[in-house]
């Protein structure tokens, strides 16, 4: 496939292509030891690249799917690398692709991915030509704003977001009733991101998904109602069934593919609403005193409920909205309840530093290194606060 700029040589390996290389950097913008990481995984992460090579491959998928123009892939091959074969996830994938993404109302080949400092996105239409692979030299969370922000371009100026096809039916009222609030992360099933919130706005119900927004810059999504409990959502490509009781009360929900042989994948509602689910939507709704006291009846429902991870992760989802003062009182509430973790304080810092408050940041690193007299962040950030301070 003359693939000239792509190569499975690792950087300590004679052979490799050492020069023009962009170098991995961390999530807040410096360059990684040397810049250059080296991977003993090379099967899943040894790949060096560029668009461009990527790009030449996914055009050849398209090719092949289309049974023209295809010159090293075959059709049939082309076909079985894409096919899906299961909604683990619940993603769609087929022998390595992603089926799983449905932006602008299509269907899409799609892969993504990280190493240490680096990551990117390959999407191809499994109809047409339509396709964008980006790469980017920064770690998480600090790529995806800027590759969102391309994609979301890309599908606005060339026309790519399709409207969903059918039409949509009223949404009964007690079903809107039934299935609003918060979820964890259904849509693909990436639950460290942050929650999914279903939520009703003149008389038409949305869901509010944090993958949406990771990837395409689209957070509030429509939802098309088709009958039978059963909704489409735009930029997502299956079908949601909520089950709803005679009292109607949800019971779980059915994610399935439309006019795929596959089986169903049914979820049910203790993984859908669950401890995290009930802390998220009590910060989320209401002011901080009721909070705190639906967070200490949860306690006793939930005994064995890890609390600490719970809070450190709500801190962070309010900071990504930029909600910084309430993550602070769950960052507070957090080394309040749990005084002798280090990472309390690391995250409690992480927030001060991030506020420009820097004496306080220097002072809860340094109760991380109390605790933790090995953290290596805690001493790199230590000299960056101290390093600020002198100016």
């Amino acid at each position: 496939m003359q693939l000239q700029h792509s190569t499975m040589i690792q950087p300590n390996e004679k052979g490799f292509l050492i020069n023009n290389i962009a170098k991995v950097h961390n999530n807040n913008g410096e360059k990684i030891r040397t810049g250059i990481p080296i991977t003993p995984q090379v099967a899943p992460s040894g790949l060096w690249s560029t668009p461009s090579d990527l790009a030449v491959i996914t055009i050849e998928i398209q090719n092949a799917l289309r049974g023209k123009g295809n010159k090293v892939i075959s059709s049939n091959v082309a076909r079985k690398v894409t096919d899906i074969v299961t909604l683990m996830g619940p993603r769609g994938w087929g022998y390595g692709w992603q089926r799983g993404v449905g932006w602008g109302n299509q269907e899409w080949f799609f892969h993504d991915g990280s190493n240490t400092g680096v990551g990117g996105d390959v999407l191809g239409n499994m109809k047409n030509g339509s396709g964008i692979v980006i790469l980017a030299n920064g770690d998480k969370p600090n790529r995806f704003p800027l590759m969102s922000y391309v994609k979301n371009r890309v599908f606005s100026l060339l026309n790519w977001n399709l409207p969903k096809k059918k039409s949509e039916m009223k949404v009964p009222e007690n079903l809107a009733k039934a299935i609003s609030g918060v979820y964890t992360e259904f849509l693909l099933g990436y639950t460290r991101i942050g929650m999914n919130t279903i939520f009703q706005e003149n008389n038409v119900l949305y869901i509010n998904s944090p993958v949406l927004k990771q990837d395409i810059g689209i957070e509030k999504n429509k939802m098309f109602y088709l009958g039978d409990n059963t909704f489409m959502v735009d930029n997502y490509p299956n079908l949601i069934q909520f089950d709803v009781n005679k009292n109607n009360e949800l019971t779980g929900m059915t994610i399935f593919k439309e006019q795929e042989n596959l089986k169903k994948l049914m979820i049910p509602i203790e993984k859908l609403r669950t401890a995290e689910t009930k802390l998220y939507e009590a910060f989320h709704n209401n002011d901080y005193t009721k909070a705190l006291a639906i967070y200490r009846q949860l306690k006793k429902e939930y005994p064995a409920f890890n609390f600490e991870n719970a809070l450190n992760n709500l801190g962070y989802q309010f900071e990504a909205k930029s909600q910084s003062e309430i993550a602070l009182q769950i960052f507070n509430l957090n080394v309040q309840e749990f005084p002798m973790s280090s990472n309390v304080y690391d995250s409690r810092g992480e927030a001060y530093f991030n506020k420009k408050d820097y004496q306080l940041s220097k002072k809860d690193y340094q109760k991380v290194l109390e605790l933790d007299s090995g953290n290596r962040n805690a001493t790199e950030m230590l000299v960056k606060i101290n390093n600020l301070i002198k100016q």
